[in-house]
């Protein structure tokens, strides 16, 4: 599989059942739970990319305090 796979096949009660494979993870879900479930792990993705963001903006603030430490201390020698 790729790293984004998918398939649809009919469960054994005749149910259509959709897997989703990705690299971490497998998603399975019936065409009754496929919506809820799919808002679940958009949700916990948005979280992720949240949590990324403000992370990224820490970093962001760090290499700056380093940066403006090392440019004044190069100033004083």
């Amino acid at each position: 599989m790729s790293s984004l796979d998918s398939e649809a096949k009919p469960d054994n009660a005749g149910h259509s059942v959709l897997a989703l494979t990705t690299s971490h993870s497998l998603v399975v879900s019936s065409s009754e739970t496929f919506l809820p479930d799919m808002r679940k792990e958009l949700g916990i993705i948005a979280d992720l990319v949240e949590s990324y963001n403000d992370e990224l903006c820490l970093l962001k603030h760090m290499a700056v305090q380093f940066k403006t430490a090392l440019l004044n201390k190069s100033n004083f020698c």
